[in-house]
């Protein structure tokens, strides 16, 4: 079963405090396992997700549990880019146990600097109900690894 367009906005819903609903019902000590490794990190395969605050809006936590001093950056893509979609292969759907597009949950990497960047290249895709995870390249697929973020005009 290949997955396609899966559109990381259609899956969160802001709560008042301005975190995504789907990625509250993640964060706070969820750990998540990349079974495949994370390209760069072999040796970490388990990474915890950990709550900012209220204030730091659509952002999150991803740390390694093994040496806690790597720690990346995460948002809900579509936070910021609305029209995003991935394209989830055969090989990432059977590794992740993901049977629907439902199943998936969709982030982007988030460097920091004078402009902060999102990987849309390389989204994070995580099973909500298996918490297995992968960082799923998507080729041929137009996108950056490296995508200035800029926040959406508010509705």
């Amino acid at each position: 079963m290949l997955i396609t367009q899966i559109r990381p906005h259609d899956q969160a819903v802001d709560d008042e405090a301005g975190a995504p609903e789907t990625v509250r019902g993640l964060a706070d000590a969820v750990i998540l396992d990349f079974v495949g490794g994370l390209p760069g990190f072999p040796a970490d395969r388990t990474f915890q997700l950990e709550m900012l605050a209220p204030e730091y809006g659509p952002f999150l936590l991803m740390r390694s549990v093994t040496h806690t001093e790597i720690c990346f950056v995460l948002t809900v893509a579509g936070s910021f880019f609305p029209d995003y979609a991935v394209t989830i292969d055969e090989q990432h759907v059977a590794n992740l146990g993901l049977e629907c597009s439902e199943d998936a949950i969709v982030f982007a990497i988030v460097t920091l600097g004078d402009q902060a960047t999102a990987n849309l290249l390389g989204p994070v895709v995580v099973n909500r109900r298996t918490r297995a995870a992968a960082q799923v390249v998507q080729y041929e697929s137009g996108y950056r690894a490296s995508e200035p973020l800029v926040p959406l005009p508010e509705a």
